[in-house]
């Protein structure tokens, strides 16, 4: 009884080391996790910072662009309105030129006339 009482204790002690042995394997293996889920976890924080800077900058970008386009708006509006008033100063520069030239053609014509 005494061999059998032995060998159940024997075989309790070595079941129990494997039990420890698993525990401590388990436990390892959870701290182990546990600093992955924490690393992983500020590595989230750290991209979502990135993120929203990145989303500032585009906002801040994309306000500047159409502050951009409205500026080149404006500026093709002045551009077509400056076409128009060259191309009526050109009209009235011909039309004085015009007015001055035909007193001097009437004499010129006059005088070849006479001659």
């Amino acid at each position: 009884m005494l061999e059998a009482e032995s060998k159940a204790k024997t075989t309790a002690e070595q079941q129990s080391a494997v039990a420890l042995a698993r525990l401590e394997a388990m436990t390892d293996r959870e701290t182990k996790a546990e600093s992955r889920t924490e690393q992983a976890e500020k590595q989230s924080e750290q991209a979502r910072q990135e993120i929203n800077v990145s989303r500032d900058q585009v906002q801040a970008l994309q306000a500047e662009l159409n502050t951009t386009v409205r500026a080149l708006d404006e500026a093709h509006i002045q551009l077509k309105e400056a076409k128009a008033e060259a191309k009526k100063a050109i009209e009235e520069a011909v039309e004085l030129r015009g007015k001055l030239i035909a007193p001097a053609r009437k004499k010129a014509v006059a005088k070849e006339s006479k001659d």
